[in-house]
């Protein structure tokens, strides 16, 4: 089933009101009148993490932690963390085979060790700062800004009628060497 015939029966059965479970490219979830607003950013973060890639294996990548004999997929939160408890439920999940570790207060120097971050503050002036820090890595990056796009932030979390969206940014995602997945791209409120 595609992501979008996913996220229209998801939406449609929320819109209702109706206690149900739909699928959001593999991950169950129920009605959005159930979850919290940042249940919901959690559950985008993992899609984001699914379906945006580097765009070249030869391009440097970040070195992430190692868990086992695995090596972790590091969430990363920078600055002030809106999700709580809602991002325990990305711990037991995985991005292409590697475990989620979400890591919450990380400092700018530690960043570009990340594969995602997601900046909690809303100034430029932070932004600015955290992004410098990537040093051009291929990090996917989020944000929740009142204005957008901002040049380096690829993916920005809004609320749209009580209803959790998203906008993206595919310039900056090329900047930061990241392929954003036509899927994520067609679900998107707004395409810069």
């Amino acid at each position: 089933m595609k992501l979008r015939k996913i996220l229209g029966y998801y939406w449609r059965h929320c819109a209702a009101h109706l206690v149900a479970c739909t699928v959001l490219a593999g991950t169950p979830i129920v009605c959005q009148a159930q979850m919290s607003e940042y249940e919901i950013k959690a559950a985008f973060l993992f899609n984001f993490a699914l379906f945006t890639q580097p765009i070249s294996t030869t391009s440097p990548s970040p070195k992430p932690e190692v868990s086992g004999d695995d090596v972790a997929y590091r969430i990363c939160i920078h600055g002030k963390d809106p999700f709580g408890a809602a991002l325990k439920s990305l711990a037991a999940r995985k991005v292409a085979r590697r475990p989620i570790v979400v890591m919450q207060g990380v400092a700018v120097e530690e960043l570009k060790t990340c594969q995602m971050v997601y900046i909690g503050e809303a100034e430029r002036e932070v932004t600015r700062r955290a992004i410098a820090a990537m040093g051009g890595l291929p990090i996917i990056t989020v944000a929740e800004l009142k204005e957008f796009p901002a040049p380096t932030v690829m993916f920005n979390l809004i609320l749209l009628d009580e209803k959790v969206a998203f906008q993206v940014n595919t310039v900056a995602a090329k900047g930061q060497l990241m392929d954003v997945s036509a899927k994520l791209i067609r679900l998107a409120k707004n395409v810069h």
